[in-house]
């Protein structure tokens, strides 16, 4: 119900670009983010995933 009653607010906000007035969602675990380059993230996803599946494996 928030969303629709905001939504006039967001699109003129988003329109003058003030993101103040937008909704930007983080989640939770917003503290512990980090800036980053995104292939610094795609590479650390990649590398947990590879751990993960070797792990899998060697339980066979």
């Amino acid at each position: 119900m928030q969303n629709s009653l905001t939504r006039d607010i967001r699109q003129e906000a988003a329109r003058q670009e003030q993101p103040d007035c937008m909704s930007l969602w983080a989640g939770q675990a917003f503290p512990l983010s980090t800036r980053k380059p995104a292939a610094a993230i795609i590479s650390e996803v990649v590398a947990q995933a590879e751990a993960v599946l070797a792990g899998l494996q060697a339980e066979q």
